[in-house]
């Protein structure tokens, strides 16, 4: 994934690590562009390797990725969304300290 300095990795209050905006984030706005290796895994992906690194981007099919990957958590009202499988974009103004949320269900693959 491209590096953006708008954002960096650091602990939620429930779910881990997450993606957050270091500073605002306009709506609309392309925040990643994902370019990780791809690859399928016919069975169990848990064995796969380590699943902090990746993004799924089909039924079976994973961006490897070294960056931002796995740090997407799940929201039902987020406030970015993946579009064409590689781009992450704003849904709403983000602002400073805020989340980057995505809703799986909505991924378009």
């Amino acid at each position: 994934m491209d590096i953006n300095p708008k954002i960096h990795i650091a602990p939620t209050n429930n779910r881990g690590l997450g993606l957050f905006a270091k500073q605002l984030i306009k709506k609309g706005e392309l925040i990643l562009v994902l370019n990780g290796r791809e690859f399928r895994v016919e069975n169990d992906y848990r064995n796969a390797g380590n699943d902090e690194k990746w993004f799924q981007i089909g039924d079976k099919t994973w961006l490897d990725d070294q960056n931002y990957g796995g740090f997407f958590n799940h929201s039902c009202n987020p406030n970015s969304a993946v579009f064409n499988l590689i781009n992450l974009k704003s849904l709403k103004e983000i602002k400073s300290g805020e989340e980057l949320t995505i809703d799986y269900d909505t991924i378009d693959w």
